[in-house]
């Protein structure tokens, strides 16, 4: 394993840091300001903040699961999502931008479903978008958006580099005794 993957992996855990700061700080303040209230209004009809205690995962897909078992299983799938990132970026040297998104979905799945269910026994959600009444999206934090942004960072790094799979794959044929 070269130290460059290494080197890679400390990098993503640096960048953790202040992200999972950021994101706990986000949950103590709706905490501290949001729990027992009705919310507060930062764009009408548009954008509110709400303090929500989500035992679940996204959309509610666990629901099903019975308490029991639940957090263990959403516990063991996050832990598993980050042995596999780590695998990943310990295999090869990885570009800058798929660093970034790595980092990202792992301060997300750090910060919802390992922290908060530990400190917490559920995840602190507070932001909440909707169009009036017509449209109106489930409640989110922090966390939730770094993994979005991380799995955007995927997407984008993979439509940029598209044209080097082919290339990379010869480099690495030619590179084994």
């Amino acid at each position: 394993m070269p130290k460059r993957n290494v080197r890679q992996l400390l990098l993503i855990a640096l960048g953790l840091l202040p992200l999972l700061i950021l994101d706990q700080f986000s949950k103590r303040l709706a905490i501290a300001q949001l729990k027992g209230t009705s919310g507060v209004t930062f764009i009408p009809n548009f954008w509110d903040f709400q303090y929500v205690e989500n035992r679940e995962t996204a959309f509610n897909l666990t629901r099903w699961i019975p308490d029991t078992i639940r957090t263990t299983l959403i516990v063991g799938v996050r832990l598993t999502t980050l042995c596999v990132i780590a695998w990943y970026v310990l295999a090869a040297p990885r570009r800058p931008l798929m660093l970034a998104a790595f980092t990202a979905i792992a301060a997300g799945a750090i910060g919802n479903n390992l922290l908060d269910r530990f400190l917490y026994g559920f995840v602190v959600d507070f932001i909440h978008w909707h169009v009036g009444a017509a449209f109106d999206w489930p409640v989110f934090n922090l966390a939730d958006s770094l993994v979005v942004v991380g799995v955007g960072l995927l997407l984008l790094d993979t439509w940029l580099t598209r044209d080097d799979a082919p290339a990379e794959a010869e480099m690495a044929r030619q590179t084994q005794p």
